[in-house]
């Protein structure tokens, strides 16, 4: 209902086995047809009576199409519905924080509440109402949370991100999301709603949705928290055939992590027996990187107490070591880097970030450390000290504002990681986020992305506009002293002209040496002269042995050009195609050189009209030549330039020439090519030539 220009019935029609389409604005629908005119699974246009469907989706109501209000619009949805159907439903969210930080909810939309949107839906007949919140925007969701799945304290959710327009922020948008996901109350104000409903209560099965699609098309995944009977599970589903061997590769990185360090638990993977999802354990605990920040804001050691985690997540016995160095796998990951002395995990979890381990009771209700996450796991050799230096960078930067140092470099060096080496790890994770996403999709959220902003930018705007008036007093003051500086120039200048007679003095001496100048230029013309006298007389000496336009010119040239030249004019002697360029540059001219060998289309048939349309070449260009090769050449290069909207064939008459018409179809393929026995003149051999029935003929 609605369907805009068709993004999204396309994607519907890949899934489903039909799909109706219906939209008052019927440029819209015709854009649609157009646009997915290779789908046969679509209806365009209201209905029949009657008729009901699985699936009604109504995104972002038309201000114009839902005049009546959404109640009337929804309760429309709801006859349209099955008795196991469901709605979806997008708007935007009028209290959404972007709206409330000066933001316009778009103009041709309706924007609801959360409030709004659970009246409309209940009176509409729906029992069943579950809240989605996509973020940024239900347009282009990264992330989709639900009631039973809110962002937690830590979470980056960017609510702040927008696509549609450039616009003003009065408030820090990430630090007020964070205080509504500390209150709990962080849906209300979602920029957004996807809203699900059914005709019978009950709960739905997704809780909480992320894409990668940024990835490589091997690489891209949807992870998602699902619920059934009450039990949720982690799962992770590949978003196209080509990612299922990365699905399929979980069972082997768990059983080379699962023995790796006694400290953790790695959770077990549940692959499909398709191979396009693995699910997992759902855990409730608080991860790694939570606990931490928490610590550190309660007052512990900052530094101390990353120590203590890193020994927890890296302290392995010396067996789990070895010697690092660079294979060939390696490279294809991290790229190329400078000689480095370091040793190697024999399994390196790249992934094993503390934002993807978690602390929760095991079923002893023993508190245990989990891996969460394990897709990139590598049993090439890595530096240790690299994967130590992913941990460190990606903790800073989430939890940077809580820890006492100016940098990430000086974090590190608390660590032992040199700034040099820090250079070397960034080039290895540039070339490892190179390797897992795809370069034209990696950044395509950057390219849309609209400038945000914010009132601290306009604070500073109105300090530079008055630092600027504040200049512009002081460039006044200075103009007014310049003014003073000018009036004492004038009195300088009214006594500067009392030396005008010292400066005629000068004036003379000038002249004085311009003239020996003069007489020197006039001594360097000379010599000058002869040597280009000499020049023109060795020129006349040349044109006078090797006249212009003679076969020895032309040899004259391409000895010279050879000297010039030698790699160049080598390959024209060394190759057959260019042994051909010299004999038809002898032959006939410079133009060959230019335009080579010439070859003209194939008109197969006898140009005739046949039922259904024309047979052969509709024209027959019929060229009489007798000798002058370059003209007939120019005229066949001319013909096969301009003529491209008809069919022809090109009939070369040849009068029984000497020069080297009498081989044209050494240099040119597709012509007839008709000769005399005896010279006939040129009257009657334009008239002695093959006619087809029912051609035209063009004599040139």
């Amino acid at each position: 209902m609605g369907s805009g220009y068709g993004a999204l019935t396309g994607v519907l029609a890949e899934k489903c086995a039909h799909v109706t389409v219906t939209d008052c604005r019927e440029e819209n629908l015709a854009v649609n047809r157009e646009r997915n005119k290779e789908r046969a699974n679509i209806t365009y246009g209201q209905p029949a009576e009657g008729e009901t469907f699985d699936l009604v989706v109504l995104l972002g109501a038309d201000k114009a199409a839902e005049s009546r209000g959404l109640a009337v619009a929804l309760a429309s949805a709801r006859k349209r519905l099955k008795a196991g159907g469901r709605l979806v439903f997008a708007c935007q969210n009028p209290l959404g924080l972007r709206f409330l930080a000066g933001d316009e909810p778009d103009g041709e939309e309706w924007a609801f509440t959360r409030g709004e949107a659970e009246a409309a839906l209940a009176e509409a007949g729906f029992a069943g109402i579950q809240f989605y919140y996509p973020m940024p925007d239900y347009r282009i969701p990264l992330t989709i949370y639900s009631d039973r799945c809110l962002p937690g304290k830590g979470d980056s959710v960017n609510t702040s991100w927008v696509f549609d327009k450039p616009r003003y922020a009065c408030f820090d948008q990430e630090s007020v999301a964070g205080m509504l996901m500390e209150e709990g109350d962080f849906g209300r104000f979602a920029d957004s709603f996807l809203i699900i409903g059914t005709l019978r209560e009950g709960s739905e099965k997704t809780v909480f949705v992320k894409y990668n699609r940024a990835r490589k098309a091997e690489f891209q995944i949807r992870t998602s928290i699902l619920e059934e009977n009450g039990e949720r599970y982690v799962e992770k589903e590949a978003l196209n055939g080509s990612g299922s061997w990365h699905i399929l590769s979980f069972p082997k990185k768990f059983g080379q992590l699962q023995h790796f360090n006694p400290a953790i638990q790695v959770l077990s993977p549940d692959v499909s027996e398709d191979g396009m999802r693995v699910r997992f354990p759902y855990l409730k605990g608080v991860t790694l990187a939570e606990k931490l920040g928490a610590e550190i804001e309660a007052g512990k050691p900052p530094v101390e107490t990353v120590k203590a985690a890193m020994e927890t997540v890296f302290g392995v016995g010396e067996d789990m070591m070895c010697p690092f160095e660079v294979t060939p796998e390696f490279t294809e990951v991290f790229g190329e880097i400078p000689p480095i002395g370091d040793v190697s995990y024999r399994v390196s979890n790249i992934d094993g970030l503390f934002e993807n381990l978690m602390e929760a009771p095991d079923g002893d209700g023993q508190s245990r450390i989990y891996c969460l996450d394990y897709e990139w796991v590598f049993d090439f050799p890595v530096p240790s000290r690299y994967v130590q230096y992913r941990n460190l960078a990606y903790f800073y930067k989430q939890y940077g504002k809580r820890l006492d140092f100016d940098s990430l470099e000086g974090f590190l060096k608390e660590f032992g990681i040199s700034g040099d080496m820090a250079a070397v790890y960034n080039l290895m994770e540039a070339a490892f986020q190179s390797y897992v996403h795809d370069g034209g999709n990696r950044d395509y959220l950057d390219r849309y992305q609209q400038k945000v902003t914010t009132l601290q930018e306009l604070k500073g705007r109105d300090q530079d506009l008055h630092r600027a008036r504040e200049r512009i007093v002081q460039l006044q003051t200075e103009v007014e002293e310049k003014n003073f500086q000018i009036r004492r120039e004038q009195e300088v200048q009214r006594l500067t002209n009392n030396h005008v007679a010292n400066l005629e003095v000068m004036i003379k001496d000038l002249r004085r040496e311009t003239d020996e100048l003069g007489k020197l230029a006039a001594y360097l013309n000379g010599h000058e002269a002869l040597v280009f006298k000499a020049r023109r007389k060795l020129g006349n000496q040349v044109n006078k042995a090797f006249p212009k336009g003679t076969r020895k010119r032309k040899i004259l040239n391409y000895a010279v050009e050879t000297i010039r030249h030698p790699v160049r004019y080598g390959k024209l002697y060394a190759t057959k195609e260019g042994r051909s360029q010299i004999e038809g540059d002898f032959k006939i001219g410079g133009d060959y050189l230019k335009y080579g060998r010439l070859v003209f289309p194939k008109a197969e048939g006898e140009g005739k009209a046949v039922p259904g349309g024309w047979d052969g070449p509709m024209v027959s260009i019929v060229i009489p030549c007798y000798n002058q090769i370059h003209y007939t050449y120019a005229c066949l290069q001319s013909i096969l330039e301009f003529t491209t909207d008809v069919t022809y064939e090109v009939i070369i008459a040849d009068d029984v020439s000497t020069d080297a018409t009498a081989q044209l179809d050494r240099f040119v393929d597709g012509l007839v090519i008709c000769r005399n026995e005896t010279n006939q003149a040129f009257c009657a051999t334009a008239t002695r030539r093959p006619k087809p029935p029912g051609a035209s003929i063009l004599c040139s």
